[in-house]
């Protein structure tokens, strides 16, 4: 029930990262070449293949700072019904 919640939640956040790096890339055109190489520590810092439940207490906070980490948990706890 609420998957398309967190379709929005999950849009919203592309959205705002999208706009915001295009508008870098506008104002800064070397911009284009660091993008890519920024996106590919997504995986590593979202907890795309393992589970927020292994990060260590003390590093929580700094942790749930990534947008996509609410995200991600709220995508795992929608369709398989348990989370972090």
């Amino acid at each position: 029930m609420t998957l398309p919640l967190w379709v929005a939640v999950a849009f919203a956040a592309s959205m705002g990262a999208g706009l915001w790096l295009a508008s870098l890339n506008v104002q800064y055109r070397d911009f284009r070449y660091v993008v890519p190489f920024l996106v590919q520590f997504g995986p590593y810092v979202s907890p795309v293949g393992f589970s927020s439940a292994i990060v260590p207490a003390k590093w929580q906070l700094l942790y749930a700072l990534n947008p996509m980490v609410g995200v991600i948990e709220g995508f795992r706890w929608a369709i398989i019904g348990r989370g972090a």
